[in-house]
C-alpha cells in the first residue's frame, strides 16, 4: 500500500497542537496531539542538568516513555528537550499525533510542524513574561507558516 504525501493530507484532518501549562517556575507541562487520531503515544520528561560541586553533568536530562507499537515519545523527547534548554525548567510531554498511511516525507513533515510549533511556543512565552504566575498556551499549526512538503512508507504514528 502506498503511503499518504503530506500534500494528500486534507487541511481539516491536518491539525496539530500543543498545549502548554506553566507552574510560575517549578516546571512545564504539554501536550503534543493531533491529526487524525489524538491520543496518548508517549512521554518525555526533560529536566536541566544536575549540577555537582559546582559543576553541570549535563545541559539537559531526558526520560522517554512509549507506549508500545509507538513512536509519539520522539517528537516528545525533541519538544520536551527544546523547551527545556530554552526555559531551564522540568518539562514533560506527552504526545499522540496519528494519520493513517502516512509515509516516510508525511512522518518528516509533521515533526518539522512539531519544531514549529515548539518554537512558536517559545517566542510568546520569552515575549509573555508572567512574572512568576502559572499560564495556559495553545498553539495550533494553523498560527504558524506553511510548512514547504519535501514522498516511502512506513508507520503512522510517530
Amino acid at each position: 500500500m502506498e503511503g499518504k504525501h503530506p500534500e494528500d493530507i486534507h487541511p481539516s484532518e491536518c491539525t496539530i497542537c500543543l498545549d502548554v501549562h506553566t507552574t510560575g517556575g517549578n516546571g512545564l507541562s504539554c501536550f503534543l496531539y493531533g491529526g487524525e487520531l489524538p491520543h496518548v503515544g508517549g512521554c518525555a520528561l526533560a529536566t536541566p542538568g544536575a549540577e555537582i560541586h559546582g559543576k553541570r553533568l549535563s545541559r539537559c536530562d531526558v526520560w522517554t516513555t512509549p507506549v508500545p507499537g509507538h513512536k509519539d515519545a520522539i517528537a516528545a523527547e525533541k519538544t520536551a528537550v527544546r523547551i527545556c534548554l530554552s526555559v531551564r525548567e522540568p518539562v514533560s510531554v506527552c504526545c499522540g499525533i496519528h494519520f493513517d498511511n502516512l509515509d516516510t516525507d508525511g512522518i518528516a513533515h509533521v515533526i518539522t510542524i512539531c519544531e514549529q510549533l515548539t518554537d512558536a511556543f517559545l517566542r510568546r512565552y520569552n515575549a509573555e513574561k508572567t512574572d512568576g504566575a502559572a499560564a495556559a498556551y495553545h498553539i495550533i499549526d494553523r498560527d504558524i507558516p506553511a510548512v514547504p512538503t519535501p514522498g516511502n512508507e512506513s508507520s503512522s504514528d510517530f
